[in-house]
C-alpha cells in the first residue's frame, strides 16, 4: 500500500488532496500573502521528485481567490516501489497538513477526473489527456468552456507521450480556443469531460495576444514610454518570448497569417530589385485557373519581365524561351496558384543576396551536404548568393481563407529526395538553370520533376547554396494536396528521383513510401559485406540485467551486420546476474570495460572510443532494443555518403509511439525531441516521419558516427555535460562542417531513461539545472540559425514540435507595412 504523509505545518496552510494515477494534487497558501503563489516541493522516499506552483483553481477550499492549487505529474517508475510522498513549502519552508493514505482515504468533496492532466503552456492551444475510468476505450470529448457557456472541443483520441507505457496511449487530445481569445484580456476557462466533470489542471488563465508577452505589456503598463522600468521590463517580455513563445492552433492559420505574414516593405522606394524575372508556367489547368495565375503576376509590387506557358510535353522548350529572354531568374509557377503581391521582389532580393532583407526575414541559405567550407556556420542574413531560393507555401481555403501552411526546413537534398518541398515557391538563377541543361546525363523525362531534379544536382556539382525565405509567398490551389503525403503516386518524380539519387552514389535504390505513395525512401548502395568498415557499438550499463541482456543480444543476434565491436561499459555493476552475463559475454568476444567512477556518460563514452577497433563508432543506449535486422547497414550506408558527418536512429517507445525524430532547438529555450505526439506509422508534418532529413542534432541513445570525426570535433564534454545535452552538444561542433541526418530506415525501440533510475536526488537534480545552464549558456546564438525547424513553427515543451504556429516573434518594424 502506498501511503502519503505529510509532518505537522508550521506558519503555511496547505494539504495534499489526492494521487490519481500519477498526478499529486493539493493546496498551499500563506494566509498573510494571500496574492503570492506558493511553490511545493514533492518528495518520494525522502528524495526530492518535483517542483510545483500552486496556482491552479480550487474549488474545494475557499482561500484568497481560490487559485492555490498544484498539480504534479510524477513519473510511473518512481511509484512502482514507493512508500512515502511528501510535500513542503520550497526552499526549505514547512510540510503541508494533511496526511493521507491510501486507497481508503476518502477523495475531495468535487474531485476532478483523476485520469486527466490539462497542460497549457499559454497561447490558444490546449493539450492533455483523459479516459472515462468507466470506460477505458470510450474516445472522450473535452469540452471548454467559459462563464458557463462551451467554447471550444476536442476529441480525446490522439497518441499522448505522457500515456507512452500505459495500454492504450490513444487518450490525448490538443484543443484550439477561440481566435477572439487573443485580446489581451482575462479569460477563466474550464475543461471539462462529456460527462461534466473538470479535468486535472483546470480551470486555465488565458491572457494573450497573437503578437506575444511584449505586446500584451505595452497594452496594460500605465508609465510612458520612456519609463526605464518599462523598458526594463519590455527586454525581459521579448527574452521571455525568445524562449518560451505561446503555440497557435493551424485552425487559426487564417487569422495568425493576418498578423505574422504581412508584406516586407522595400528597404528603398527607388530601389527595384536588380534582377529580371521570367514566369514558368507548368502543368494542367482551367482557363479560369489560367486567368487567376496571370492576374496575381499583374498584381505584383515589381512586375515580370517574361512569361511563358508550358504547353503540355513541351516544358525545357518553354524554359529555353525565357533564357534566350535573358532574365536572371525564372520562377516556377502552377497554373491555379498565385504569388502573394510582394512575392517576386522578395524572391528577386532573396536571391540577389540582398543583406537588409536576409536579416529582416531571417532567411536561411544552406550548403548541400558535402558542400560547406571548413568551419562554415548555417545563419540566416549570409552574405553569399544562393544558386536558387525558395519561399513557404499555403492552400487557398473556402470564403478566400488561407489554410494548410507548408512552413519548410532549409534546403535538404536529403529530404528532397523523398518529398518536394522546394519547388512551390522556388526561384531558380538562370545560371543554374544552364547548368542543369549543361549536365552530360540528362532525367529521363521533361517535366518539372526533371528539371528539378537536374537543378539540384547542379547544385551539388557546383557546390552552391540555395537560400529559404520563411514565409509564405506562394499560394496553391483549392485543389491541391493539404499535405505532400496527402497527395498521389507520381510516377513522373519516382522516375525522376531514382535519376538523381543513382548520380549521386551509384546502385542507390528508390522506392515509395508503403504507406504514402507520394513519399519516397532511398536505399544507398554499400560496399561488399568483406569491404564493410568495422563498426564500435559501446553501451554503458550498470545493473538492470534484462535492459542489458535485450540490448546486446539484439546487436549480437538480431543485428545484420558482418564486422561488429562491442563494447560494454560497467559503472560498476553489483547484481549477481548481471556480473554473470557480463562473463559470458566476454567468452562470446564481447569487450567489457570497468568504469569505476560516478556516473558520467561522456566520460564512459569518450574511454570506450579510445580502445575502439571500429572506423566507426556507434553509441548506444542500453535500454535500446533491435527490431529490424538491417538497421545498422541502413544508418553505415547514410553515413558513407559525402558530407554526413553523424546519423541517428528512429526510436519508438514500446507501443509504438515515436519517442525520438530528432531534436528541434529553441524549444524552452533548449531542446527537445520531435515527434512524440506521432505513431510510427503517421506522416508528420510534411512528411517529416516518413523521410530521413538533416537535424541540428539527433540523441546519443542510438547514433554513429566515424571515429576521427568524433576526436576531430573534440569528443563528448564530460565537464559541461557529464549526463545532459552531451549528444547535443557534439552535434552542433560536427554540424560546423558535415551534415547530421535522421534516418527513417534505422528503427529501434527504446525504453527512454528505463536504467538511470529516479533522477530526483538533490545532488542529481543540480547537476542537470547546471548543464541546462551550460547549454543554454554556451549554444543560444545557435537557435537563430536553426535549420532543420521552421522558425515560425511553435517551440514550447508541452505542445511538443510541430504542434501549431508560434505567437511572438521578433519583428522589425522598420521593413513591414
Amino acid at each position: 500500500m502506498l501511503q502519503l504523509v505529510t509532518p505537522p505545518a508550521a506558519g503555511y496552510a496547505g494539504a495534499i488532496t489526492g494521487l490519481y494515477e500519477d498526478v499529486l494534487q493539493g493546496w498551499a497558501w500563506h494566509s498573510g500573502q494571500p496574492d503570492v503563489r506558493v511553490t511545493v516541493e514533492v518528495y518520494i522516499d525522502g528524495g526530492f521528485a518535483a517542483l510545483a506552483r500552486a496556482d491552479q483553481m480550487q474549488t474545494e477550499y475557499e482561500h484568497g481567490d481560490g487559485f492555490h492549487g498544484f498539480a504534479v505529474q510524477l513519473k510511473r517508475r518512481w511509484l512502482e516501489d514507493a512508500g512515502h510522498i511528501a510535500v513542503r513549502i520550497a526552499n526549505q519552508g514547512p510540510w503541508l497538513d494533511g496526511a493521507l493514505t491510501l486507497p481508503e482515504s476518502k477523495p475531495p468533496v468535487h474531485p476532478p477526473v483523476g485520469h486527466s492532466q490539462v497542460w497549457y503552456p499559454g497561447g490558444l492551444k490546449v493539450t492533455g489527456w483523459v479516459w472515462d475510468p468507466d470506460a477505458p476505450d470510450r474516445t472522450v470529448e473535452v469540452i471548454a468552456y467559459e462563464n458557463g457557456k462551451p467554447v471550444a472541443r476536442a476529441q480525446a483520441g490522439n497518441p499522448h507521450p505522457a500515456l507512452v507505457y500505459q495500454p492504450d496511449a490513444n487518450h490525448g487530445y490538443s484543443l484550439d480556443l477561440p481566435w477572439s481569445m487573443a485580446d489581451g484580456e482575462v479569460h477563466l476557462v474550464e475543461l471539462r469531460d462529456d460527462r461534466d466533470r473538470p479535468l486535472v489542471g483546470s480551470p486555465i488563465t488565458v491572457c494573450t495576444l497573437p503578437e506575444g508577452m511584449e505586446a500584451l505589456l505595452r497594452r496594460h503598463w500605465p508609465g510612458k514610454a520612456d519609463d526605464p522600468e518599462l523598458a526594463l521590463l519590455l527586454r525581459l517580455a521579448q527574452d521571455q518570448d525568445r524562449r518560451a513563445p505561446r503555440t497557435i492552433g493551424f485552425e487559426h492559420y487564417h487569422e495568425w497569417f493576418q498578423v505574422y505574414q504581412r508584406p516586407t516593405a522595400l528597404p528603398d522606394d527607388n530601389l527595384q530589385p536588380a534582377l529580371k524575372a521570367g514566369i514558368l508556367l507548368f502543368g494542367e489547368g482551367s482557363h479560369e485557373d489560367e486567368t487567376r495565375t496571370r492576374a496575381s503576376l499583374a498584381a505584383q509590387r515589381w512586375p515580370a519581365q517574361a512569361i511563358e506557358r508550358a504547353e503540355p510535353g513541351r516544358l525545357l522548350q518553354a524554359v529555353h524561351a525565357l533564357l534566350v529572354q535573358n532574365v536572371d531568374a525564372i520562377v516556377p509557377l502552377h497554373l491555379g496558384d498565385h504569388l502573394a503581391p510582394h512575392g517576386l521582389d522578395t524572391l528577386l532580393r532573396a536571391l540577389a543576396g540582398d543583406q537588409a532583407l536576409n536579416d529582416t526575414l531571417g532567411v536561411r541559405t544552406q550548403p548541400t551536404r558535402g558542400a560547406a567550407p571548413d568551419g562554415w556556420l548555417p545563419a540566416h542574413g549570409a552574405t553569399q548568393a544562393p544558386a536558387w531560393a525558395y519561399a513557404d507555401n499555403d492552400c487557398d481555403g473556402p470564403d478566400g481563407r488561407r489554410t494548410a501552411p507548408w512552413l519548410k526546413p532549409a534546403w535538404d537534398i536529403d529530404l528532397y529526395l523523398g518529398v518536394d518541398l522546394v519547388t512551390p515557391g522556388a526561384i531558380w538563377s538562370a545560371d543554374i538553370v544552364r547548368a542543369a541543361f549543361a549536365l552530360p546525363a540528362h532525367p529521363p523525362g521533361g517535366d518539372i520533376d526533371d528539371l528539378a531534379a537536374a537543378i539540384a544536382l547542379a547544385t551539388v556539382d557546383r557546390k552552391a547554396f540555395v537560400a529559404h525565405v520563411p514565409r509564405v509567398l506562394y499560394h496553391k490551389r483549392a485543389d491541391a494536396p493539404r499535405s505532400p503525403a496527402d497527395a498521389p503516386a507520381n510516377p513522373n518524380r519516382d522516375a525522376a528521383m531514382q535519376w538523381l539519387a543513382e548520380r549521386l552514389a551509384l546502385g542507390a535504390l528508390v522506392t515509395r513510401n508503403g504507406l504514402y505513395p507520394a513519399l519516397l525512401q532511398t536505399k544507398w548502395p554499400l560496399p561488399p559485406d568483406d569491404q564493410l568498415p568495422r563498426v564500435s557499438l559501446i553501451v554503458p550499463t550498470r545493473d538492470h540485467y534484462e535492459l542489458l541482456h535485450a540490448c546486446v543480444e539484439g546487436l549480437l543476434t538480431g543485428t545484420d551486420y558482418p564486422y561488429l565491436e562491442i563494447i560494454v561499459i560497467d559503472n560498476e555493476s553489483t547484481c549477481p546476474r548481471t556480473l554473470a552475463y557480463m562473463d559470458e559475454l566476454r567468452e562470446r568476444g564481447v569487450v567489457v570495460m570497468p568504469y569505476s567512477y560516478p556516473f558520467n556518460y561522456s566520460a564512459m563514452n569518450n574511454l570506450a572510443v579510445e580502445i575502439a577497433s571500429g572506423e566507426i563508432i556507434g553509441l548506444i543506449n542500453n535500454d535500446i532494443e533491435v527490431i529490424e535486422p538491417a538497421w545498422l547497414k541502413a544508418m553505415v550506408a547514410q553515413l558513407l555518403q559525402p558530407g554526413v558527418g553523424i546519423v541517428g536512429a528512429k526510436l519508438l517507445w514500446p507501443n509504438e509511439m515515436v519517442q525520438h525524430a530528432g531534436v528541434v532547438l529553441g524549444v524552452n529555450g533548449q531542446a527537445a525531441h520531435a515527434g512524440n505526439h506521432w505513431r510510427s506509422d503517421d506522416s508528420g508534418y510534411l512528411g517529416a516521419n516518413q523521410c530521413p532529413r538533416r537535424q541540428d542534432a539527433v540523441t546519443a541513445a542510438c547514433l554513429i558516427l566515424r571515429k576521427a570525426d568524433y576526436a576531430r570535433a573534440g569528443r563528448l564534454d564530460a565537464k559541461k555535460f557529464a549526463v545532459a545535452f552531451n549528444d547535443v552538444d557534439l552535434c552542433l561542433r560536427i554540424g560546423k562542417r558535415q551534415a547530421v541526418l535522421w534516418t527513417t530506415a534505422g528503427k529501434l525501440r527504446h525504453r527512454e531513461s528505463a536504467s538511470r533510475g529516479k533522477d530526483i536526488s538533490s545532488m542529481k537534480h543540480a547537476r542537470s539545472t547546471r548543464e541546462q545552464m551550460h547549454f543554454m549558456s554556451h549554444h543560444h546564438h545557435v537557435f537563430k540559425k536553426m535549420t532543420a525547424y521552421h522558425p515560425l513553427l511553435n517551440r514550447d515543451w508541452a505542445n511538443g514540435p510541430y504542434a501549431g504556429l508560434v505567437s511572438a516573434v521578433a519583428h522589425n518594424s522598420k521593413f513591414c507595412q
